[in-house]
């Protein structure tokens, strides 16, 4: 069950989704649950939900804080009718993207349908829910033989509970593709088990025949992801990504061919005062709420910057903290918490998100933001002037 919330720390809009009471109980849901919020939180993508954090109520229900994904979902969108091509080429390539990061990431979603992708007003892609995402370092949550998914979108080999990879969600984006396109579903039927005998011994009606005016690339394109053999179909999701990107060319309203990905990095540079040096070395090795800090990495703004291991969610994280000597200061603590407020209110490709704010025990206030491999762009230009080419790519996602 999901909600809309306000978090008043940080003053913004989230999404908090709960385990339901009724399965709350029930360790495998828990489990799931705690999957789901561990294989979005390692991914960091324009067309994938952010992760923020995941807490529990004082009466033990957990719940996942997540962003609020301003629009619609694909599917309700599909529900009025078949997509302009442009609109179905252009979503299809922004899902592969995000797919693709999972993908990089040893994460197969597993369940990639319409109703687990939100469209924006301005035409951005979220791909949400990863409740049965298959992680590479876990085995599965369910007994061998048995098929996880949603009927209607599952690969066959996914269908017959054999060994899968991630070519089960280019099948899937094939489905997606397809429905986007025709404004009907590849594989119909009254029942699940209709919808499971159409995969495993049917073809699709030819979109051609149901839509005119759609080239033929694009149903080439559609056909290899919904090859029942997963030997015929992409072995990789860029490989998807690259043909609808060459039809959106194609089409006369080309995107940009690499994934979108944040430059302007918060990883920060070693501090020149010597103001902080005494407290680097009081936090490295500490555990601070559910972070264990693992090393200091420099002076970012008016704090103090670590690495640390978000021990909830397996994942590596950046601490920034403000100075005991500055947390003492009201002017200086209202300006940490206006920068914090102002760079969680934005959901953008290219400006670092805000996980959380909090504060340890002895009154340390402190952010926690993604730990971004990379160099500044100060690093970057004390080596000279940037090619051209360069210089105009930065300064456009700036």
């Amino acid at each position: 069950m999901v909600y809309k919330a306000e978090d008043l720390k940080l003053g913004r809009t989230v999404a908090l989704k709960f385990l339901s009471t009724y399965r709350s109980a029930n360790d495998a849901d828990k489990r799931r649950f705690l999957r789901e919020a561990r294989a979005s939180s390692v991914l960091d993508h324009p067309n994938i939900c952010t992760v923020y954090e995941i807490d529990e109520t004082d009466d033990e229900r957990l719940f996942i804080a997540m962003a609020f994904c301003e629009g619609e979902t694909l599917k309700r969108r599909i529900e009025r009718g078949a997509l302009p091509l442009l609109d179905a080429v252009h979503f299809g390539a922004q899902i592969a993207a995000g797919l693709a990061a999972a993908h990089a990431k040893g994460i197969v979603h597993r369940d990639v349908k319409p109703a687990n992708v939100i469209v924006s007003p301005d035409g951005r892609v979220k791909i949400v829910d990863f409740g049965i995402a298959k992680l590479a370092d876990q085995s599965r949550l369910t007994r061998d033989g048995t098929a996880v998914g949603t009927a209607g979108y599952m690969a066959p080999e996914q269908i017959r509970g054999e060994p899968f990879d991630v070519r089960v969600d280019i099948w899937a984006l094939g489905v997606v593709l397809y429905e986007m396109l025709t404004g009907r579903l590849a594989f119909s039927g009254n029942t699940d088990q209709d919808r499971v005998r159409q995969i495993l011994a049917h073809e699709p009606e030819p979109i051609v025949s149901v839509r005119a005016g759609v080239p033929a690339e694009l149903e080439r394109i559609v056909g290899r992801a919904l090859a029942k053999n997963p030997a015929e179909r992409y072995t990789r999701m860029e490989d998807l990504r690259a043909d609808l990107l060459g039809v959106a060319a194609l089409l006369g309203s080309p995107l940009a061919s690499g994934t979108l990905d944040p430059t302007l990095r918060d990883l920060p540079t070693p501090s020149a005062h010597g103001l902080y040096t005494g407290e680097t070395a009081s936090l490295a090795g500490r555990t601070v709420s559910h972070y264990r800090i693992l090393e200091h990495v420099g002076g970012g703004g008016m704090g103090v910057v670590y690495k640390a291991e978000d021990l909830h969610l397996s994942r590596v994280v950046a601490l920034k903290f403000l100075p005991p000597e500055l947390a003492r200061d009201p002017e200086s603590k209202a300006r940490f918490f206006q920068e914090a407020r102002a760079a969680s209110g934005l959901d953008h490709p290219n400006i670092c998100t805000i996980h959380e704010v909090g504060e340890t025990e002895d009154g340390q206030i402190y952010l926690a933001m993604p730990l971004y491999d990379g160099e500044t762009l100060r690093k970057k230009l004390e080596r000279g002037p940037l090619p051209i080419d360069e210089a105009v790519d930065i300064a456009g996602q700036i």
